[in-house]
This record gives C-alpha cells, structure tokens and sequence, in this order.
C-alpha cells in the first residue's frame, strides 16, 4: 500500500500511522508522549506494576508500529521513574477481527478472540507473578475491553481489584462499566488538517512545488472509574 502512494500522482496525505515514508505527508498522534503521560498518570497515583498488554493479529505476526511505539514508551517511563522493566508484565494477545459495539462491550462475549484459553492462561500467570501488576495499560482500547472481560471471567472487580487504562478513546470506552479511563487522540482536528493539507498540495501540485510535511498532536487523557489511587 505504501509503495502505491508513493508512486500515485495523486496528492496524499497519511493519517494516523507513525511510521511511514519521510516523503509521504501525514498527519499523526504522538504515541509516545500520550503513552509516557499515561504511565506517569499512573505512578503518580501510587502504582509500581505496571503491566503492558498489546495484541497482534494471527495474520500479521508483528504488531502495529503504533503498538510497539507505546511498548517502548512505557518501558522508558518506568526506568524514568527509578522502576524496574519485567518482561513478564508485558503480554501479547491475539486479535481475531473487530465485531458490532454490542459484542465489544458485552463482558460476557469472546467473539473478538479467537483464542480465549491461551490468552486466559496468560492473564492467570500475569495476576500469580510473585508480586502482580496493580494496574495494566491496554495499548488499544479494544484491548481493554478484552481485558475487562477476562477480569469478569476471573472474578475480579475494576477498578477495585485491578486498574485498567486504554488508548484511543472509542465509543465504547464511555460506554463499558466501569467507564474506561484512556487517551484520546485527537482524530477531529487529525482529519482538519489533512483536509487543509490536501488543499495546499493541490496548489503546490500547479506550481511544482513538493514538500513534504508531518504533523504530531498531542492527546489528553479521559479519566473515568477504571482506575484507582492508591495514594
């Protein structure tokens, strides 16, 4: 796809994906500095283990640039913070396909996995490691939707026994219980200056001009009841 873009003679701007060719214009959000303020978010209000949890799908073996761009960002916040990286508190699910909102939220439904015991056993082992995780940042809330739901399955109550945080700020992260805390990026003004880019690249196309132009946004952080202070 990206090869098709870079040989199109029409004017392109990319949206939402960080790593992309130099020449190509895009417009994105700043996956590290959002993963770094919610991870400090959370050592500030008093959590230590912090686990990570990304997912990649059975057809893709490597995940997302977006997913191992927050990876890193979270393993530098916590050596930042004097705390130590365990890569047991770092977890891989597998994504089988997006479903309709109703399944995404429903606690009781697995339709969006494919693999519920495996990923199950993985989140028993990360809750018996000898000193277990007090809050998990999910890189995709998707992610964390899924994670709520093998909390249910496990008997566990958000944020009371466990702090769940997401990214994105879907839909849905308003509308699960409890309403999940996450980033949000910020996809309005994303798509307004691709647009206006767009424009001025079909003025510089009449002159010959061609430069290239990348922009990164910050997002900010949505707290609603899936987190707990623990000082």
């Amino acid at each position: 796809m990206e090869n098709e873009l870079l040989t199109s003679r029409k004017p392109v701007v990319v949206i939402n994906a960080e790593e992309v060719d130099p020449s190509l214009d895009s417009v994105v959000t700043d996956s590290k500095g959002n993963t770094q303020k919610m991870i400090q978010f959370l050592i500030d209000i008093g959590h230590q283990r912090i686990a990570c949890v990304y997912n990649r799908s059975y057809h893709h073996p490597v995940p997302s640039a977006n997913f191992l761009i927050r990876v890193a960002a979270y393993q530098e916040t916590l050596q930042k913070n004097n705390l130590p990286v365990d890569p047991d508190l770092i977890v891989c699910f597998y994504h089988q396909k997006k479903v309709n909102d109703a399944t995404l939220v429903d606690n009781n439904s697995f339709a969006l996995y494919s693999n519920i015991e495996e990923d199950l056993a993985k989140f028993e082992a990360l809750l018996s490691l000898p000193s277990p995780p007090t809050a998990i940042f999910c890189c995709g809330d998707e992610i964390a939707m899924y994670v709520y739901k093998l909390a249910t399955r496990k008997g566990l109550k958000i944020p009371q026994d466990l702090t769940v945080v997401g990214y994105d700020d879907i839909i849905e992260a308003a509308i699960v219980k409890p309403g999940l805390t996450t980033v949000r990026t910020p996809l309005q003004e994303m798509g307004r200056l691709a647009v206006k880019r767009l424009g001025e690249k079909l003025i510089e196309q009449t002159k010959g001009i061609n430069t290239s132009y990348k922009i990164s946004l910050p997002g900010e952080i949505v707290l609603r009841d899936s987190h707990l202070k623990l000082k």
